[in-house]
C-alpha cells in the first residue's frame, strides 16, 4: 500500500543521496573550487541521477504509485515546453529586473565585455558547475525525482498539494547545508558566522524550492525550473549598494518580485 509515511521514506532516500554523491570518496579537506574536485563531483552525480531515473520507476510501481514506466516519466516533466520555458525566462528577468537595471545603468558597461565575461564564465569549469550542471542535476532530483514520489498521494486524502509545496521545497535546502562544513573545516571560518550562513541559506534555498514547485506543480516541465535556477545562481543576492538610484533601485526591487510571482 502506498502511503505517506512510505512516500517521505522514499523522498528522503532521494534527496540525501545528492549529497551523499557530492561527498562519497572525496578526501576530507579539500577544496570543493579544485577542479578535480569539480570533475569527481559531476562523474557521481550523473552516475546517480542515471541511476535513479531506472531504480525509483521501478520502486514506485511495485509500490502501486503508478500503473507503468511511461506514467513516471510523464511525471518528471522531462518534455520540453518552449511557451512555458520561455515564460519562465521572462519571468525570471522580471525578478532581477533592479538589478539587470542596475548592471546596465553602470557609466563603464559595455555589452562586447558583458558577452566576453559570460562567454568566459560558461566555458569555465566552475561556470559549468554553477550555470549548468548544478541546474539540471539538482532540478532532476529535487523537482522530477522527488515530486513524482507525492504526485500520486495529491487529492487522494493522503497528501495535500499544500504539504507537498512546503514540505519538499525544505528538503532541498537541507541538502545545501553541508557547504557549511566546508567553510568550517577548510576555510576556517569561525563557527557562529558559518551557522549564520547555514541559517540564511537554508532560508532562501527553502524559498527558492518552494517558487519552482509551485511552478513544476502547475506546467510538470522540468526545463522551465532548470531555466530559473541556472539565472539565480548566475544573479546571486541582489546587490544592496546599486549605482543607480537606490530609491528607484529598491522600487524595482520590490515591484519584480510582484510580477515574479503572479507571472508563474
Amino acid at each position: 500500500m502506498y502511503s505517506k509515511s512510505v512516500a517521505v521514506g522514499l523522498s528522503l532516500m532521494v534527496a540525501s543521496s545528492y549529497v551523499i554523491a557530492i561527498h562519497i570518496g572525496q578526501p576530507m579537506g579539500q577544496d570543493r573550487n579544485d577542479p578535480k574536485v569539480i570533475k569527481g563531483r559531476m562523474l557521481r552525480v550523473c552516475i546517480l541521477c542515471i541511476l535513479q531515473a531506472i531504480i525509483l520507476p521501478m520502486i514506485l510501481i511495485k509500490l502501486g504509485a503508478y500503473n507503468d514506466f511511461k506514467s513516471v516519466l510523464v511525471s518528471f516533466g522531462l518534455k520540453f515546453q518552449l511557451f512555458d520555458t520561455l515564460k519562465c525566462l521572462l519571468s525570471i528577468c522580471l525578478l532581477y529586473i533592479g538589478p539587470l537595471i542596475n548592471h546596465f545603468y553602470t557609466i563603464d558597461f559595455h555589452f562586447e565585455t558583458f558577452y566576453k565575461d559570460l562567454f568566459a564564465e560558461l566555458t569555465s569549469i566552475w561556470g559549468i558547475r554553477d550555470l549548468i550542471f548544478a541546474p539540471i542535476s539538482e532540478e532532476f532530483v529535487y523537482r522530477s525525482l522527488v515530486l513524482s514520489i507525492y504526485k500520486p498521494l495529491i487529492g487522494n486524502g493522503e497528501s495535500s498539494l499544500t504539504s507537498v509545496k512546503l514540505w519538499t521545497p525544505f528538503l532541498f535546502g537541507i541538502a545545501h547545508i553541508h557547504h557549511g562544513y566546508t567553510l568550517y573545516k577548510v576555510k576556517k571560518i569561525p563557527a557562529s558566522m558559518v551557522l549564520f550562513n547555514g541559517a540564511m541559506q537554508l532560508t532562501y534555498t527553502t524559498l527558492f524550492g518552494m517558487l519552482v514547485n509551485n511552478f513544476m506543480l502547475k506546467n510538470n516541465n522540468i526545463w522551465g525550473c532548470i531555466v530559473i535556477h541556472s539565472i539565480c545562481n548566475c544573479m546571486g543576492f541582489p546587490d544592496f549598494e546599486p549605482e543607480m538610484h537606490p530609491i528607484a533601485y529598491y522600487i524595482l526591487l520590490v515591484l519584480g518580485l510582484i510580477m515574479f510571482y503572479f507571472s508563474l
